[in-house]
């Protein structure tokens, strides 16, 4: 776990922390199977509330809800249900993905003399 001390450097705390949790994901996430475990137990800290993909979810999304599933262990799929949404009315979605390499860094790189 990478860890700076509070008002080092240039950057807003804020910002410094985000990074920090950004660095700490990636060094942790070395495979999907660790980045969709990883953000399941984030988004289930977040109030998110787990589903099963293949159940049935007729009755269970609810307008302002925030939901979640898996997919092989190695896929996440995160949604918000938005606060005027009705049964029958459209909706937007976003996606990303990672695949191939996985994520990882690099805990130093070598850098030429210049000679």
């Amino acid at each position: 776990v990478v860890k700076a001390p509070r008002g080092s450097g240039t950057l807003p705390d804020a910002h410094r922390d985000r990074a920090l949790r950004f660095i700490n994901f990636l060094s942790a996430a070395v495979t999907p199977f660790h980045a969709a475990s990883i953000g399941s137990e984030m988004l289930k800290d977040a109030g998110f509330q787990r589903l099963d993909e293949r159940a049935q979810w007729a009755g269970q999304l609810k307008a302002g809800g925030r939901y979640f599933y898996t997919r092989t262990d190695s896929t996440l799929v995160a949604f918000a249900v938005g606060g005027g949404y009705a049964p029958g009315g459209g909706f937007k979605v976003v996606g990303a993905h990672t695949d191939s390499p996985v994520l990882k860094t690099k805990p130093l790189t070598r850098h030429g003399t210049g000679s």
